[in-house]
């Protein structure tokens, strides 16, 4: 007997540190599982602002400037007041990056419009009766100062919207070690897109179509990256 007792209490001595062992790791598993969870949760977002974003980007796949315009005022309002809501983030880098490209596209007409003017006093000083060459540079002069108003004009909205969205592609990267995939979408979407319109900035046709693609995104849980306060 004696000895069935040492012999139990032996054993019990070496299994006892592998049960407080293994109590130990499944503390810090279920420890950590319920870490990402509270990481990687949905955030509940007010309906109102769902529905706000919502209509901007309808305005926005309309693909005019006039609503393209109201789309990213509208945008912008809704990012301010919700500074860490991934998807608004998202599609206000994407508007701004739409009408970056337009102002771009404009940029390469104007310069193709000056080389016409140039072009056209040349031709003009050559001609043999001098009331008509006088005519015709004036008219072409004017043309000429017009058109470098107007590029004076676009460069300045231009530097604007790179500095804007500079800095919306900036917090864009921010991104947490982990998100939902329509979170992600939305980050991978504004950057291409922005990529895209760098390396091709006068001839591209994607703006109009990135503009009317849209991630799936569901109702009542949303995501919100890092909290900017």
């Amino acid at each position: 007997m004696d000895g069935a007792r040492a012999f139990e209490h032996g054993s019990s001595q070496r299994i006892r540190p592998r049960v407080v062992l293994a109590i130990l790791v499944g503390l810090i598993v279920v420890a950590s599982l319920g870490y990402i969870a509270l990481k990687n949760r949905g955030v509940e977002i007010p309906a109102h602002v769902v529905d706000a974003t919502d209509r901007a980007s309808v305005l926005l796949r309309r693909d005019d400037s006039s609503n393209r315009h109201q789309a990213i005022e509208r945008l912008r309002t809704i990012a301010t007041e919700n500074p860490s809501y991934v998807d608004v983030q998202a599609e206000l880098a994407v508007a701004l990056t739409l009408s970056l490209s337009d102002a771009q596209a404009d940029a390469e007409r104007l310069r193709l419009r000056g080389a016409a003017i140039a072009r056209g006093l040349e031709a003009a000083a050559k001609m043999r009766v001098l009331a008509d060459q006088v005519a015709r540079r004036t008219s072409l002069q004017q043309e000429q100062d017009a058109n470098a108003r107007e590029m004076a004009s676009l460069r300045d909205t231009t530097d604007t919207l790179r500095k804007e969205l500079d800095v919306q592609l900036a917090q864009l990267s921010k991104a947490p070690e982990s998100e939902p995939p329509s979170a992600a979408a939305a980050r991978l979407k504004a950057r291409a897109l922005h990529a895209s319109v760098l390396a091709a900035p006068d001839s591209w046709p994607w703006p109009s179509v990135c503009a009317t693609w849209r991630a799936p995104r569901t109702r009542g849980a949303r995501w919100l990256g890092p909290s900017t306060h």
